[in-house]
């Protein structure tokens, strides 16, 4: 275990404006509210999932066997409450980010919410899922064999999969260069769409959208699978540390992201 990933506590998130075009779509401000909530949220989660981790610091982990306390005195329990808030808590980011995609696919490959130091973080939408394996790299020691071997397991099949989306999402956007939606580029040019293109070319993005949201819910069902076959082989004690550093990158890109915005605004 790398004990200074919680001995630093994050520097807590400056409240820096974020100026967007006043002509932003509602859902958008919408889900700017929503997140930035959620990030307060996630923020007090650190908290307690880094003084449960420290807590735990001078016990051994528990073996394979996740479902045992590890020590008998209830601490395994009060592990697992926590990360049921926690999971809970993703899951309400989730459902809202479905809910904001399906009503502008688009949005969520732009991110505007996030800071340009954030973005450069995202996979269709998010996080690349393999980025749990490298956080339980760094976060987690005392693996037995059973459990480094299915981590092994599940973090190549993890990259087969994100390659498959990759690819998915890149035949998603060749389709921008096909017909009809090359008439497109006529109207940028100030060539409006001939006659019978406008009906043609609004089916079109309404298919582009359906497809969008398709390759989005798939990448957001695989990083929750990754996370929740990744916690059935940890044990509670070690799932804690690694939600701990999850949050913790999280909260940090965050600040990060807002101090080098603030800065180049000062330039």
């Amino acid at each position: 275990m790398s004990a200074h990933l919680f001995n630093l506590r994050t520097a807590p998130v400056p409240n820096f404006p974020l100026s967007y075009d006043s002509r932003s779509p509602p859902h958008m401000e919408t889900f700017e509210a929503f997140f930035e909530d959620w990030l307060a949220q996630q923020e007090a989660f650190l908290d307690q999932l880094l003084l449960r981790a420290s807590a735990r610091e001078g016990q051994s982990c528990p073996r394979h066997d996740h479902r045992g306390d590890g020590d008998g005195d209830g601490d395994g329990e009060a592990d697992r409450a926590l990360i049921e808030q926690v999971l809970g808590h993703y899951q309400r980011f989730y459902e809202e980010k479905t809910r904001v995609a399906r009503e502008d696919a688009f949005l969520f490959f732009s991110a505007p919410w996030l800071t340009s130091f954030e973005r450069t973080f995202l996979w269709i939408g998010d996080f690349k899922p393999t980025l749990l394996f490298r956080f339980l790299g760094s976060a987690v020691d005392g693996l037995t064999a059973a459990q480094s071997e299915e981590v092994e397991r599940m973090g190549a099949e993890t990259r087969w999969r994100e390659r498959e989306l990759t690819e998915a999402m890149a035949r998603v956007q060749e389709s921008v260069a096909a017909p009809p939606l090359l008439c497109l580029l006529r109207a940028s040019a100030g060539q409006p769409p001939r006659d019978g293109e406008l009906c043609a070319l609004e089916a079109a993005m309404a298919q582009l959208k359906e497809a969008m949201v398709a390759v989005l819910e798939d990448a957001n069902a695989l990083r929750a699978a990754t996370g929740r076959r990744l916690m059935e082989v940890l044990s509670p004690v070690q799932t804690v540390k690694l939600l701990a550093v999850v949050a913790q990158f999280q909260v940090r890109i965050r600040w990060w992201g807002k101090q080098r915005a603030a800065s180049a605004a000062l330039r």
